[in-house]
């Protein structure tokens, strides 16, 4: 049997050494001799590694001291290696970093715990062989002979691109883009914002630093409810928390040391006085605001790839418009270099490991050829929006309202593989509902064990 040219490629390149690239890694390994996985930092595991303000990678992701996992454990780790670690470890000969007994693992683990696991992960599966750290890729270009050039440098505190003796250039058969995207905050315009002296995004955010102020929190995702919940009750500040409108409910917040949390549904009208003023367009006035922190979210960002053109057409090869990147399919896959370049973890509002997970294991089945591509004079149909909320700007990628097990299901289809779980969706599921009964803190003190994959255990 003569193998399909696909299955033959010879280099991968992977951009990102968090979650994403690590999976990627390791269901790809056994098709290309020769991957690079590129790591600008000094460690694995992405946006998970802490680093307080200051530290000479802290503006490289949006992790804060206190954070805690929104998904408990048992859903959020991969499908073949759990938290839960040591033995799995032990049996293969190797000492795993978990901090925790198995009795003792927190159900919804530290930050810290996420990072050792995708550390473990890393050790477990060989995967750090192939990882070149303070490493950052400059410029992505496709060449003439149909593979993909790569400039990169190190980013240890010398030189720049343009200093050529600095750089790197290698060839490439296939890239896989990981590189995450909670690097470029999402700062939304408002009257007055450009004179705000008081003004913060809550990447920024590291630490409880701040006593007895009053803050205004813009926006109400996980960081948001969360970090206002901690402001107000461990902070005695006075906090305002702002969202457009009531179909996105307010988090409970309960302060017992002297705080308290406001919520304001309107939009920003205007801010004066350098950002010490604020006006609503319900007519609501805040005055002598100390610190205006925008918990906006992320805008997707490749500017390795700012220049990439079609060799024939000239056209950009990827683009970011309204926070949608165009133009592929299944979220994943590019529609004309469908079987050479991949963009993995886009989706959120997801549990990320898994889903990542199986866009890696999809990534292996086309390049076997064993996935039926729906393939129109050589091209992939681009991605349509599948929700009502995927057709608002900036929430194309958005996953949530059960989308997430549509696509990996049907991304396990088209590989001939299982689904998901029924115990990851029921565990998320509930979760999802405790949370809208009890508060951010409060309902991680739910406890979930695992019985078999059709029931769970609640203590």
């Amino acid at each position: 049997m003569t193998a399909h040219p696909h299955s033959t490629k010879k280099s991968l390149a992977i951009i990102g050494a968090g979650a994403s690239g690590l999976v990627s890694c390791r269901h790809l390994l056994s098709l290309f001799p020769s991957i690079t996985l590129f790591e600008k930092t000094n460690t694995l595991s992405g946006t998970w590694k802490y680093r307080p303000e200051g530290h000479k990678y802290s503006n490289h992701n949006a992790m804060y001291e206190s954070l805690h996992t929104n998904l408990a454990h048992h859903i959020m780790a991969f499908m073949d290696f759990p938290f839960d670690r040591r033995d799995l470890m032990r049996d293969k000969g190797m000492e795993s970093t978990q901090e925790a007994d198995s009795g003792s693992l927190l159900n919804f683990p530290p930050h810290h715990e996420v990072h050792r696991y995708l550390v473990d992960y890393a050790k477990y599966f060989q995967l750090e062989r192939f990882v070149e750290y303070e490493t950052e890729v400059v410029r992505m270009e496709r060449t003439k002979e149909q593979q993909w050039r790569i400039v990169s440098r190190k980013v240890d505190g010398s030189g720049t691109e343009d200093d050529s003796n600095l750089c790197q250039e290698r060839i490439y058969d296939a890239v896989v883009v990981a590189n995450g995207h909670y690097s470029d905050p999402y700062i939304p315009h408002f009257p007055g914002k450009g004179q705000c002296e008081n003004l913060m995004h809550s990447s920024s955010y590291k630490t409880l630093d701040w006593r007895k102020k009053r803050f205004v929190l813009v926006g109400i995702g996980p960081s948001g409810g969360e970090i206002a919940r901690e402001l107000a009750e461990d902070g005695a500040n006075e906090v305002f928390l702002v969202a457009r409108s009531m179909d996105q409910e307010p988090p409970r917040v309960e302060c017992e040391s002297g705080g308290s949390l406001q919520w304001i549904t309107s939009n920003i009208k205007k801010s004066q006085d350098k950002g010490h003023t604020m006006l609503f367009e319900n007519g609501f006035k805040l005055e002598n605001i100390d610190h205006i922190m925008l918990c906006t979210g992320y805008n997707y960002s490749f500017p390795f790839m700012e220049h990439a053109e079609d060799p024939e057409s000239g056209d950009p090869i990827v683009q970011v418009k309204d926070n949608q990147v165009i133009p592929l399919y299944k979220h994943l896959a590019h529609i004309k270099y469908h079987h050479s370049l991949y963009f993995v973890g886009l989706p959120f509002k997801t549990i990320p490991f898994p889903l990542s997970e199986f866009q890696a294991i999809w990534i292996k089945h086309v390049l076997l050829d064993k996935v039926n591509l729906p393939l129109e004079n050589g091209l992939l149909p681009q991605d349509q929006p599948q929700t009502e909320k995927q057709k608002r700007p900036r929430y194309f990628h958005d996953f949530s309202g059960g989308h997430q097990w549509v696509y990996c299901n049907d991304l396990a289809k088209d590989c001939g593989v299982p689904g998901v779980e029924p115990i990851r969706r029921a565990i998320y599921d509930e979760i999802h509902q405790v949370r809208r009964m009890w508060s951010d803190r409060d309902f991680r003190e739910y406890n979930y064990k695992t019985i078999n994959q059709c029931e769970k255990e609640k203590q």
